[in-house]
């Protein structure tokens, strides 16, 4: 596992976001690729999480770039900004930063809505590829909806519910949830060091930003979204997961999509194996 000691920012390359952020982001593989692949990470998750992931696919001959969102690992982290529309806003300055068209387009958890999002403002035209790992298609749950409906969709949370957990996040007084929510998403399996500073990491984002992350992620519903998409898509989900019926409603719903379910994977199974993750990856794209 890469740690923040060997992904120090005085390394990693930056641009600045339209609306005056820093943002950096971590280069493997060659500096430049007749293919890139661009990662964007899970909520409070930073760039480094993910080197062990994309090193086999850099190795290959791919030049692999994963973004530290704002609030996020080495990026800025102003007061302001944190929101799905404009993270995609983000992705779509980075890729005009580094002037890349026909990418592979990866994202993890809250990368995948991200994703989404940046498809349903700017199109698919910058877009080769998409891989989609371990994502709701709505998160919050509507009274009408059935229990497999509420499993289908990812929706876990009532509005009562997402409310309180949005206020914990925020309300410094007391100990921050994330470390405790996102540590179930891990199986016993995964070394404790590396659980405890993955969740470290992620406790490091503002609490304020995390907030209103959890608040905008789950809120969102990009059921309409799917089937609109015309790219090749790999979904890659976890049979341990919290959405492991999610993740088959959604490859159902993208036309052109390949669905790829890790027997006795987390929500962090790209993490936990990153060997097989990149295999998948590799033969997604003809490597």
């Amino acid at each position: 596992l890469c740690t923040p000691l060997h992904c120090l920012a005085g390394a990693m390359p930056s641009f600045h976001t339209t609306d005056g952020v820093t943002l950096n982001y971590l280069v493997q593989g060659p500096s430049e690729g007749i293919e890139t692949l661009v990662f964007v990470p899970a909520f409070c998750q930073p760039a480094w999480l993910y080197v062990d992931c994309l090193q086999p696919v850099a190795a290959r001959g791919l030049r692999c770039i994963t973004l530290d969102h704002r609030g996020h690992g080495t990026s800025q982290a102003p007061s302001y900004g944190y929101r799905l529309a404009r993270m995609a806003k983000d992705l779509r300055e980075l890729l005009e930063h580094l002037e890349l068209s026909g990418v592979v387009l990866a994202g993890h958890s809250m990368g995948g809505a991200v994703m989404w999002q940046y498809l349903e403002l700017f199109g698919q035209d910058k877009i080769s590829k998409l891989i989609l790992c371990d994502q709701m298609a709505s998160g919050l749950i509507r009274p009408s909806w059935s229990l497999e409906q509420r499993a289908q969709y990812g929706a876990h949370a009532s509005g009562e519910e997402l409310l309180k957990l949005v206020s914990d996040v925020a309300d410094e007084e007391q100990a921050d949830p994330r470390r405790e929510f996102l540590s179930t998403m891990f199986t016993e399996n995964y070394p404790a060091e590396a659980k405890a500073a993955a969740l470290d990491a992620a406790c490091g984002v503002p609490r304020s930003a995390g907030a209103r992350l959890v608040l905008d992620t789950m809120s969102a519903d990009f059921r309409d979204v799917l089937p609109r998409i015309t790219l090749p898509t790999l979904c890659i989900g976890g049979t341990c997961s919290h959405l492991k019926d999610c993740t088959p409603w959604i490859a159902s719903q993208i036309p052109q999509s390949k669905l790829v379910m890790v027997e006795g994977g987390s929500h962090f199974m790209l993490v936990e194996d990153p060997a097989r993750f990149a295999a998948d990856v590799l033969a997604f794209i003809g490597r």
